[in-house]
């Protein structure tokens, strides 16, 4: 049949190579810019991105991705959903807009997630029973904008209602708040239609998570009420990283197309059973949106035509799976990564190029292959790598418990999670030795002399658990992967994390092994410098490969396998060198799982198991501490326990510590560090909060379980916001001590 076939894009990265849009921001937060020379700026990277898309040979050029921070939060603050502590009446609306994300000296920011399964994290909307109003049509605005720029065909993006309602917090129920936000769409939606918009795209991945399922009846109905407050705009929505909870009945939702996954086994078996309606356009997801690997276009092209043998569709979009927001942004940069790894790297703007030439060969009647569409629609789970192999401590908790008590801590003791300030001064010697500009004696020097001066601080400070401060580290997995063999790394391969806040993930290319000891020498110099206990720190197997770009050639659980190893080697070297508390960091132990349930517990067996093994073989007397932060930890409880680490730390400050709700049967934890403060904010919280906190916490699980720390690492703050909240939070510990000690008596 004859079909019209275009390239598409769904998403832009606007963390670029030289993290341009990061120093303009950054200039703004410290008032080096106005907001008009931020405006301006930024409007000057956003129309370049556009342009840059359009030449490439995408068709339709998204807009309205471009954000100042986070997409959620652009729509909460759209619709004047801002907390009453964020409402500063007699300021500019970007003041309660940046309130928001980063909070405030009189103002804790907004909670912050992850997205999904992957490593953005994203500002949770905070509805306080305000009534809402569309403050500025921003899709509207961002399309107008690219009209001016020449741009031929824009396609404003949005978060659509339902992903939107589902994400958000101070609602009784999704439901509740899908009927709240919705009339909001409905102008907004309207006003497009009016102004001339051709195609909408509405992002809607909540649609993919199974607990969606029983919403499906309201979203039609949604769906219907912006069907007719647009009667000639198109509305297309756009789902990733997973299939949908119900194709059949997402099918018959009044909208004009749908963008899939056909990388997703089971979106493709959906759309190939031949029931995707012949009067919507399909977005072809079939470029990789969240991974580095290049494609094979020709293959990919003959895939794609195999699948639309299966079904009658007028209309093809072909583009990536994601917006390629979790890419970096293009590798022409990349001058000193080996040739033959280079040449199989593909980042946003070679995605778009791939994306084209797909789109190009479908037109020239690329030859179908059926035999590749059924070996993937046939592939069958991964089995475990650990299936025979012994993982677990093989002692009981209570009886590492007693040997422990040596370390002789008071109640509630405090530590850190592990990294101290990264000042200008700290990035500048690390960046001078990786230049040659300063001689590895020197700088080892130079790193030794900030430990002592931080183990000396933190002395001082009063915390019972001291920490090296990790001033040799540049990121907590970019530095374990270039001391391991395996892995490459970028110069320019920033991806955004959270607000203006990128990282480079490494990428392991082939086999991972540990050719010497890592982290020993600085922790054994750091503990050298005082009588109190002092942490090892290392960055936990699941975590490492599920913040990397990792090798497509063998399942992920093979490969952390390999880490987990590595890292085991390092943990008994630490051990033997007489570091007796090590702490192995998971942060994002939860982000890997899978979206649909019934892949969870095969996730949660290599990972759990994965973890375990880096911790086998140690003492008894070895105190082995994790850290997670910035999930939802309630339905994964039993994992946590499984992985069996002494303490572990969570963050508890944005959840006013209601996250330890799932905790109280102490039947899934040992010990629990609480992250009693946000560090992600530049305010110093007070003694009194932390306090409070505290006692709260105290109301779910007894007293001796309990450590005190901050939610996260400390390396984005000032030495000052460290100092004075370190402080705050030590003498709050003391306090409430003070206070469970005397009614003990």
């Amino acid at each position: 049949m004859s079909r019209s076939v275009i390239a598409t894009n769904i998403g832009y990265p606007q963390l670029d190579g030289k993290r341009e849009w990061k120093r303009v921001l950054e200039s703004y937060w410290k008032e080096d810019l106005s907001a008009t020379e931020l405006y301006d700026k930024l409007e000057e990277l956003k129309v370049d991105r556009l342009k840059k898309q359009e030449k490439a040979g995408i068709h339709y050029v998204p807009v309205n991705d471009f954000t100042y921070y986070d997409r959620m939060l652009d729509v909460a603050w759209m619709f004047n959903l801002i907390p009453a502590r964020h409402q500063h009446t007699s300021e500019s609306s970007l003041r309660n807009y940046f309130s928001m994300a980063r909070g405030e000296q009189t103002a804790e920011a907004c909670a912050m997630k992850k997205w999904f399964n992957t490593n953005y994290h994203y500002i949770v909307p905070e509805w306080e029973g305000q009534e809402l109003s569309l403050i500025k049509n921003m899709p509207l605005a961002a399309w107008k904008e690219a009209k001016e720029a020449g741009i031929s065909n824009p396609k404003p993006t949005l978060v659509g209602p339902f992903t939107f309602a589902y994400f958000s917090k101070g609602f009784t129920s999704v439901s509740e708040a899908l009927e709240t936000v919705l009339p909001l769409y409905k102008q907004m939606i309207e006003e497009l239609d009016t102004a001339g918009v051709e195609w909408l795209q509405i992002e809607e991945p909540a649609l993919v998570v199974g607990e969606a399922a029983p919403f499906l009846k309201e979203v039609h109905e949604a769906y219907s009420a912006l069907r007719t407050a647009a009667p000639r705009m198109k509305l297309f929505i756009q789902t990733y990283y997973e299939a949908l909870v119900d194709f059949d009945t997402c099918m018959a939702f009044p909208v004009d197309g749908w963008g899939l996954d056909l990388t997703s086994q089971r979106a493709l078996a959906q759309l190939t059973s031949g029931k995707f309606p012949d009067d919507k356009v399909l977005g072809a997801g079939i470029i990789t949106g969240d991974n580095i690997w290049r494609a094979h276009t020709k293959e990919k092209a003959s895939y794609l035509q195999a699948v639309l043998e299966k079904i009658n569709v007028n209309e093809v979009w072909v583009q990536p799976t994601t917006s390629l927001l979790h890419v970096p942004e293009t590798k022409t940069h990349e001058t000193r990564l080996p040739a033959e790894l280079y040449d199989r790297l593909s980042f946003a703007d070679e995605k778009l190029t791939e994306v084209v030439e797909v789109t190009e060969a479908l037109k020239e009647g690329q030859a179908a292959d059926q035999d590749t569409l059924a070996t993937y629609l046939a592939q069958d789970p991964v089995p475990s790598v650990f299936k025979d192999i012994q993982t677990h401590r093989g002692t009981s908790f209570e009886k590492r418990q007693e040997k422990q008590q040596a370390f002789n801590l008071p109640l509630l003791p405090t530590t850190t999670i592990g990294s101290l300030p990264q000042t200008t001064e700290v990035r500048k010697l690390r960046r001078d030795w990786k230049r040659g500009d300063l001689s590895t004696e020197r700088y080892e020097e130079e790193v030794r002399g900030h430990i002592k001066k931080w183990v000396q601080e933190q002395e001082e400070l009063g915390l019972d658990v001291l920490v090296h401060g990790e001033f040799e580290r540049n990121d907590m997995v970019e530095f374990f992967g270039e001391k391991l063999d395996g892995f490459a790394f970028t110069d320019f391969g920033w991806v955004q994390s959270y607000g203006s806040r990128g990282v480079k993930p490494p990428i392991i290319h082939s086999d991972v092994k540990r050719p010497q000891a890592m982290t020993v020498e600085e922790t054994v110099y750091a503990q050298s410098l005082t009588e109190q206990p002092l942490k090892g720190m290392l960055t936990g197997p699941v975590t490492i490969v599920n913040w990397s770009f990792v090798r497509s050639d063998q399942p992920k659980a093979d490969t952390a396998a390999q880490v987990a190893e590595a890292l085991a080697e390092e943990v008994l070297d630490l051990e033997k060198a007489g570091i007796s508390m090590i702490q192995i960091d998971e942060p994002a132990f939860k982000e890997g799982y899978p979206l649909k349930k019934e892949d969870r517990p095969a996730y949660e067996d290599w990972a759990v198991k994965t973890f375990q093994r880096t911790h086998r073989d140690v003492k008894d007397e070895t105190q082995i501490h994790t850290h997670m932060c910035y999930s939802e930890f309630q339905d994964i409880l039993p994992a946590i326990g499984a992985m069996d680490a002494d303490v572990i730390s969570i963050e508890a400050s944005k959840s006013g510590g209601d996250i330890l709700a799932g905790f109280e049967d102490g039947q899934h934890v040992n010990e629990v560090g609480l992250g009693v403060y946000d560090i992600h904010s530049p305010r110093i919280p007070d003694v009194d909060e932390m306090e409070s906190m505290l006692n709260r916490c105290l109301t779910y699980l007894p007293v001796e379980v309990f450590w005190v720390n901050p939610d996260c690492g400390l390396k984005t703050r000032s030495e000052k916001e460290v100092r004075e909240s370190l402080a705050a939070m030590v003498q709050a510990a003391k306090r409430v001590r003070a206070s469970v000690q005397v009614k003990q008596s």
